[in-house]
């Protein structure tokens, strides 16, 4: 079962585009202005098995680390993503400000992916330069993966997913 805490409305996000070698721990690399050092903020890490994949990704099931995301990460590999789960299904807005690369974002719900936002671009800091993404009617979690992750590995909409988040 997928629980956790839904930020009123919006999230602040920023996923991977490059496509780096798998990873043998979550240490995406924080690239925000002076900094060049691995993350040590991240979210508890949980297990997801999605297209026949092992994902391993940070679970944001707080306010804090929803609204931190994956904000300032250069690039994330394609065995890692970053997944926000709510406490009831929701309709939910996401949006890509101050974003530094393009990702995948996936919609699920009761453990189907019910929709994917496939290449979401880079976003700006100010509203003209970034985009707000509506989920195509209630969710209960979204799952940010690198840019071109559901083409790779066939993903499509009604595909299952499997968490080990209780």
């Amino acid at each position: 079962m997928i629980v956790a805490v839904f930020l009123g409305g919006y999230f602040w996000y920023i996923g991977g585009t490059n496509t780096v070698q798998n990873s043998p721990s979550l240490d995406f690399v924080d690239m925000m202005p002076g900094k060049k050092e691995a993350r040590a903020d991240l979210p508890q890490e949980v297990e997801i098995v999605l297209a026949g994949r092992t994902i391993r990704a940070a679970h944001a099931d707080t306010l804090e680390e929803q609204e931190r995301g994956l904000i300032g990460v250069a690039a994330i590999a394609d065995d890692q993503g970053m997944l926000y789960t709510f406490d009831v299904p929701t309709s939910a807005s996401f949006w890509n400000k101050g974003m530094m690369m393009s990702y995948d974002l996936l919609w699920i719900k009761d453990d189907i992916v019910v929709g994917i936002e496939s290449h979401v671009p880079k976003g700006g800091d100010v509203e003209e330069d970034y985009l707000v993404l509506d989920s195509p009617g209630e969710i209960t979690a979204a799952l940010e993966l690198s840019a071109g992750w559901h083409e790779r590995y066939g993903l499509k909409p009604g595909d299952p997913i499997r968490t080990n988040v209780e």
